[in-house]
């Protein structure tokens, strides 16, 4: 049975910018090197769009977006739609490295 209630749908995953920004710090990058990243697998994103994606100001991202912040910073998927992560995880854990 259908809750007759809508949730907040952005209630489902964690604030994508905020696990970006930890993403970023755990691959020592900065917002710069992730633009030349996106831009290096033909996503093109203006540094104002990926700014405003770090401060929440757009916090529903399209999937190549995604998809690409994935790849430039080597995190692992879980990191940025799971709410339930292992306790005392941390930013240095999201790495594929430290995860697999």
């Amino acid at each position: 049975m259908i809750d007759p209630q809508p949730i907040d749908p952005y209630s489902l995953i964690p604030p994508f910018g905020h696990r970006l920004h930890q993403a970023l710090q755990a691959a020592g990058m900065e917002p710069p090197q992730l633009i030349r990243e996106l831009r290096a697998y033909g996503i093109t994103r203006t540094p104002g769009h990926v700014y405003n994606i770090l401060n929440g100001l757009r916090p529903n991202p399209t999937l190549l977006t995604v998809a690409g912040c994935i790849k430039a910073t080597d995190a692992d998927p879980r990191w940025f739609f799971s709410r339930d992560l292992p306790e005392g995880h941390t930013p240095q854990d999201v790495l594929w490295r430290d995860l697999s």
